[in-house]
């Protein structure tokens, strides 16, 4: 009986879970990102042409700016286009649905570590409401689906090494390795977190052939990550953002020595040298990533990411995650081999990926892999918490009742924040207008002879919108000449043009003829007035801030 009410409230849990990040997809968060169009483009084009927009063959990475993105997600979204057809819906479907499939992944874990099903089913809650891998999960982000597959690498791992099942070792090794190849933290931490079961492994009373085989596993990831990395552009984003590669490291350096002086070149050694200062600013961030207001308060960077007066944690998680600690620290005390160390090992590297970079820090992309062990914690002590009223069934109903409308109110307040009250600014970074310019281009384009529009990313924007998969497009999209052509739009390239004004650059330029009918789209900052122009129509982002103004020629 008691099984099948697990069951059952595990069951309407991920319906809750599944359902606050699939309803309203296609609109909320508002705007389509950027990286969102690559993603859902290029990896319908893949599909489509057996190559990317570079003619690269089903490549394991994609050039954005000289940012080697993993490709993994694209080939889900490239998936979910050809179910659902080319929309926003589609391409966020893969990330909303792994992050909900993680509820599932996080029970899985949490019974295997606490043997324990209503602590397994209260962190699986808590993940199912946490507004951090909601957020992540509606916007197309890789980072969820690297998190489910490492979460459930971990379960078969500790499910394998309880029961001498090496036959899930296999299982576990395929699922971190998989996780590589979406999103580049992972890379720092599956190659850790297989330590750390080599380590336990070793020191646990298992069979000879079990030890090998985790042995085995840690080679295997050592071996597939080394591959990845060094290959051409195996490090990818790290070698943009890591934070050995700070711009104006040398010269702060330089600065700092000659304060000290002329003839104190070895207290400069000592003191101002590269690794000393890396190190200060890696314990920096490292610590940043668990303060109160980054977690409880105000969430931290890319804006896009953050809701309006919500952190990534309720409130009302505090004393549980604290309650959790604390008996986390006192079982680990009495047994450091239990799995339960699993979880603070988990905490402890989780921020580390994040921490080694500088661009956007606190990240909450980066760190995302912290809410595994921050909600298996909040879960723990829960339970803790509630066994306190456990010999008193008035008390205990009333403090699940009082707790239950504290965490009610405090996460339809977040909820409400991050559908209807998005923050000032973070719609100009989620590319809030540009459906509607190009729905207004694909209306109007057969009346002009030239559309001239900023190149700025707004190529796969208009290819996009109008679902053109035609692999004739290869070389127009990705050679670099002062005016790209698809169609009759004319995407200016972006050296000489100052916010956006295509208008003032291709007139001052003469790009057309003098009887050509011409449509030109501005951007928004855009102040240059030229006595010509006729007003086709004004787009404005949801904060009322104006995305593009639209002109033709007053002939």
């Amino acid at each position: 009986m008691r099984n099948n009410l697990i069951k059952f409230f595990l069951v309407l849990v991920f319906l809750i879970g599944i359902s606050i990040r699939l309803v309203d997809l296609s609109s909320v968060p508002i705007g389509f990102h950027v990286d969102e169009v690559t993603a859902g483009y290029e990896g319908r084009y893949i599909l489509a042409n057996g190559k990317d927009t570079y003619g690269h063959s089903y490549p394991l990475y994609f050039n954005i700016i000289g940012d080697y993105r993993p490709t993994g997600i694209f080939y889900l979204a490239g998936l979910s286009e050809a179910i659902f057809g080319m929309n926003e819906f589609a391409v966020r479907f893969p990330s909303a649905l792994f992050g909900a499939l993680t509820i599932l992944g996080i029970y899985l874990l949490a019974l295997k570590i606490f043997e324990n099903k209503t602590i397994a089913l209260l962190s699986s809650l808590f993940f199912a409401i946490s507004l951090w891998d909601i957020t992540l999960s509606r916007a197309t982000s890789e980072s969820t689906i690297a998190t489910f597959l490492i979460v459930l690498g971990c379960g078969y791992l500790i499910h394998s090494i309880n029961k001498s099942k090496i036959s899930l070792i296999f299982l576990a090794a395929f699922l971190f390795f998989i996780s590589l190849f979406f999103y580049p933290t992972a890379r720092f931490l599956v190659p850790l977190i297989s330590l750390y079961f080599l380590l336990v492994s070793f020191l646990k009373n298992v069979s000879k052939k079990m030890k090998l085989s985790v042995f085995l596993l840690f080679i295997f990831i050592l071996i597939s990550l080394f591959t990845i990395m060094y290959q051409e552009h195996g490090f990818g984003r790290v070698s943009q953002v890591a934070i050995w590669q700070t711009s104006g490291l040398h010269q702060l350096l330089v600065g700092l020595a000659s304060g000290d002086g002329q003839n104190n070149i070895l207290i400069t050694r000592i003191y101002h040298n590269k690794i000393v200062f890396l190190a200060r600013v890696f314990m920096e961030q490292y610590l940043s990533y668990f303060s109160p207001q980054y977690l409880f308060i105000s969430g931290g960077l890319p804006l896009r990411y953050s809701t309006y007066l919500s952190g990534l944690f309720l409130i009302t998680q505090v004393p549980f995650i604290l309650i959790g600690f604390w008996w986390l620290i006192y079982k680990i005390r009495k047994d450091i081999l239990s799995w339960q160390s699993l979880v603070l090992y988990l905490l402890i590297i989780a921020p580390i990926p994040a921490a080694l970079t500088f661009q956007e820090v606190p990240n909450v992309q980066r760190s995302s892999f912290l809410i595994i062990p921050l909600t298996l914690i909040c879960g723990f002590g829960f339970y803790k918490f509630l066994m306190n009223f456990i010999n008193n069934k008035k008390r205990f109903v009333f403090a699940i009742f009082i707790v239950t409308i504290f965490i009610v109110f405090e996460f339809s307040y977040s909820i409400h924040q991050y559908f209807y009250h998005p923050i000032t600014g973070s719609v100009f970074l989620r590319n809030d207008g540009e459906k509607e310019l190009m729905s207004y281009i694909k209306d109007n384009k057969n009346s002009y002879n030239h559309i001239f529009i900023h190149r700025d990313a707004y190529i796969l924007f208009y290819l996009f919108y109008n679902q053109d998969l035609k692999n004739n497009l290869l070389l127009p999209i990705n050679n670099d000449p002062s005016i790209t052509k698809i169609d009759n739009l004319d995407f200016v390239a972006y050296k000489g043009i100052k916010d956006h004004c295509v208008a003032k650059y291709a007139i001052e330029h003469s790009l057309f003829k003098a009887n050509e009918r011409i449509m030109f789209v501005d951007g928004g900052d855009c102040s240059w007035q030229y006595g010509n122009l006729k007003i086709l129509k004004k787009i404005f982002r949801h904060d009322s801030t104006r995305a593009f103004t639209i002109y033709t020629l007053n002939n």
